[in-house]
């Protein structure tokens, strides 16, 4: 992969609709914001997300992303659920399920997806 010379300032607000629910997209100099503001969203994107996601597209996104000195943070109903780029630190259960280099935080993300609920 080709490494970026500069890194990237990144400027969004816009809101994407899914027939699950709405995606809510930010993005402030280094991170990008993807809220999910639905639960139905949330179980749909982890159960599509499980079925088509392979470690090695993962690999080239975080690769891009940390090239580029950017961050994705993933948020289900206002809390964060995961994290891509250059501020992930996948734990250890992370790399087992093989979904290193994202790194997730599988209570808030389970809680939220089924019960619509902070945690």
């Amino acid at each position: 992969m080709t490494m970026l010379r500069r890194k990237l300032d990144v400027q969004a607000d816009m809101l994407v609709s899914h027939t699950k629910g709405e995606v809510k997209i930010t993005g402030q100099g280094d991170h990008i914001g993807v809220d999910l503001r639905s639960p139905k969203l949330g179980r749909y994107m982890i159960w599509k997300g499980r079925q088509q996601l392979r470690p090695a597209t993962l690999r080239r996104a975080d690769e891009a992303l940390r090239s580029a000195g950017l961050s994705v943070d993933v948020t289900m109903r206002g809390r964060q659920v995961g994290r891509l780029g250059k501020d992930a630190k996948p734990a250890l259960f992370d790399r087992l399920l093989g979904v290193a280099p994202v790194q997730f935080h599988y209570f808030r993300l389970i809680r939220s997806a089924l019960f619509g609920v902070r945690s």
